[in-house]
């Protein structure tokens, strides 16, 4: 059952992180060139304000990180922050790359998250990534799809196909 939590369209680090949770889905696109401590803190603040807001955590994640990914560092923070707020471990997590670095990437993240199943994704393959995401949670394929396909435009993250309909 939908939860009706809808952040909205989210841009943080100087407009680089798109940030949306819509029900139990959270979608992230960063862009960065690099991601600094102080810029992941600032988008894990950001995501606990609304978890906090509407009260419910997201349990599935769409994610791109372009050109830099949070660092073992960094990761640990996220893991700390979760533990002290009582943050129930995500589902699944779709990470959409080609790159062998982001997979090993991937891989040390799910060491810090060992109850999270990660996958990756080519970039063409949203639909895929949103129908294995959403087996095991809830929000609206539609409204996620066309956010996800405007906030890649407008990061200028490509490609851009998809059999999916605005």
């Amino acid at each position: 059952m939908p939860k009706g939590v809808d952040s909205g369209d989210q841009y943080l680090l100087g407009g680089k992180y798109y940030y949306r949770q819509l029900d139990d889905l959270a979608l992230n696109i960063c862009v960065v060139h690099a991601l600094s401590d102080a810029g992941w803190r600032e988008y894990l603040d950001h995501a606990m304000q609304i978890v906090t807001q509407f009260g419910h955590a997201p349990s599935v994640s769409l994610c791109v990180y372009q050109h830099a990914h949070p660092n073992a560092k960094q990761r640990r923070a996220a893991a700390s922050l979760f533990a002290e707020q009582s943050m129930p471990s995500m589902k699944r997590v779709a990470v959409f790359t080609d790159s062998i670095v982001i997979k090993g990437a991937m891989t040390a993240f799910n060491w810090i998250m060992p109850s999270t199943d990660l996958r990756a994704f080519r970039a063409a393959e949203e639909e895929s990534a949103l129908a294995w995401v959403r087996e095991v949670a809830e929000f609206d394929v539609g409204v996620a799809g066309r956010a996800w396909r405007e906030a890649r435009y407008r990061l200028k993250v490509g490609p851009l196909r998809s059999s999916m309909r605005p």
